[in-house]
């Protein structure tokens, strides 16, 4: 399996609200191993859709030779009822996987693999023969699975050729190298601020003695001399402070994130009662036979459970009953709070309607003043008027994820119900989405095969479906 080198020329990408990326010059070479890695809203998924001519760039161009064959599996495959996200992953990689492709471009492909798929898939990648893109943030994947890296932030591409964890060791001296460089211009230019500062009041103290002098002559030539001398020092100072803070920006500081906003809980459950509890239930979909029976499961107030389960055991479609998604039928006995009292982040992002501003979005589920709906976007990184007005269809998924959590907030929910809410978050993104639910005070219940997650938001209790029933364990010490 071979093919000539790809070649990407100049090529840039922009929305209405932002530029992707600007002027990239890549070569992709046969057999290439690349991880596209980056922050979430940076572009990975659409330079991925550009390389393979599903995406047009706003300029430049990409050169594939003819009979150049790719196969493809997008961040969210086709839905279909009845499959869990990691059932639809694989039978998208083997649809893509039949065309025998020269470059298979795969995007957050772990996203909803349990750890048995997980495995499959690494070893499949690392057996590949050909041209491997890989758009990922999951760092086992980008240390077994390529040899080269493109780092996409700010509008550029670094690219590194070598092992992930050397990348990440020379992220971590360049990040050290910058702050030790910021730090230095900040110094700089508050030294440069404090000199015009003293030149100024020099030249105010020379105005108010120079109002005494008696010879109007004199007066006439001091003021002469002091001002184009003064003249000459404050416009040095005032050119060398903003090339100061022109370099500073240039440096792209990591942005900080504080969190600032509680998720409330308007009915909180007290005493001894269950917000949930399910006795001897039974959930499937309508004209099927039973996906899941025997069903035993408690949730007490403030009480943090985890779903664990192979793909496709059926955990999200327990969930969906739960929620009371239409479709999915019951037996037994359910006690749930109101469907208002509850906050439900599928794995899809449902709640958000594409043709809405982000803005939008968030008044359609709490409708207050944009002041306010603006502070609470803030909270979840959508700072610039630019972001608070973008479209949530050109959203990338860690986006969505945000801003969908921020709507769920608003509405102040007694039962968190969260599906793989850590799928296409960058790593600066989970830390605050961790940093969110450890202040939600209701209970909460979470489908994740990410252990460290889990861990991280002090889960309590966990029910393991297999075999169409659900098993309490202890949560792991």
């Amino acid at each position: 399996m071979s093919h000539k080198p790809v070649f990407l020329q100049n090529v840039t990408f922009s929305l209405s609200h932002k530029i992707c990326f600007a002027d990239l010059n890549l070569t992709i070479h046969p057999g290439g191993k690349i991880g596209i890695a980056g922050p979430n809203g940076g572009g990975k998924s659409t330079l991925l859709a550009i390389i393979q001519g599903l995406q047009e760039p706003t300029a430049g161009k990409v050169v594939i030779a003819a009979g150049t064959t790719f196969g493809y599996v997008p961040q969210q495959p086709a839905f279909c009822e009845g499959l869990s996200g990691g059932q639809l992953f694989n039978a998208a990689l083997t649809q893509a996987l039949a065309a025998d492709p020269d470059i298979l471009c795969l995007d957050e492909p772990t996203n909803h693999l349990d750890r048995h798929n997980r495995r499959s898939l690494m070893r499949m990648l690392q057996h590949f023969d050909g041209t491997l893109l890989l758009v990922s943030h999951d760092v086992e994947l980008l240390r077994s699975c390529v040899d080269t890296i493109w780092q996409l932030e700010h509008g550029s591409i670094e690219v590194f050729a070598g092992a992930y964890d050397d990348f990440i060791r020379a992220q971590q001296v360049a990040a050290e190298q910058k702050a030790a460089r910021i730090k230095q211009l900040g110094v700089q230019q508050a030294h440069t601020k404090n000199e015009l500062l003293k030149q100024r009041e020099r030249s105010a103290r020379r105005a108010r003695a120079n109002k005494n002098e008696n010879d109007r002559n004199l007066l006439g030539l001091l003021k002469q001399s002091s001002d184009a001398s003064l003249g000459k020092q404050l416009g040095s100072l005032e050119e060398s402070s903003s090339a100061l803070a022109q370099a500073r920006a240039g440096l792209h500081e990591a942005k900080k994130i504080v969190v600032s906003f509680e998720l409330l809980a308007s009915h909180i459950h007290k005493g001894g009662d269950y917000v949930v509890a399910v006795r001897d239930g039974s959930v499937g979909y309508q004209n099927l036979p039973p996906l899941l029976t025997h069903i035993n499961l408690h949730v007490g107030a403030g009480e943090r459970v985890a779903l664990l389960g192979d793909n496709g055991s059926g955990k999200s479609t327990l969930i969906k009953a739960m929620c009371r998604v239409q479709g999915i039928v019951v037996g037994g006995e359910w006690q749930m709070p109101q469907p208002a009292f509850i906050g439900y982040l599928d794995q899809h992002y449902k709640i958000l309607n594409p043709a809405l501003s982000v803005l939008e979005a968030l008044k359609a589920v709490h409708n207050v003043q944009d002041a306010q709906l603006r502070m609470i976007l803030n909270d979840f990184l959508f700072r610039k008027n630019e972001e608070v007005h973008a479209l949530v269809g050109q959203l990338s998924g860690g986006e969505k994820a945000r801003l969908a959590l921020a709507c769920i907030a608003v509405q102040q929910p007694s039962l968190l119900v969260l599906d793989e809410v850590t799928n296409n978050l960058d790593l600066q993104t989970r830390e605050y989405v961790i940093q969110v639910l450890n202040q939600y005070p209701g209970s909460l219940i979470v489908i994740s095969h990410d252990e460290d997650f889990l861990n991280r938001i002090n889960i309590q209790e966990r029910y393991v479906i297999d075999n169409g029933a659900a098993k309490r364990e202890c949560a792991a010490e």
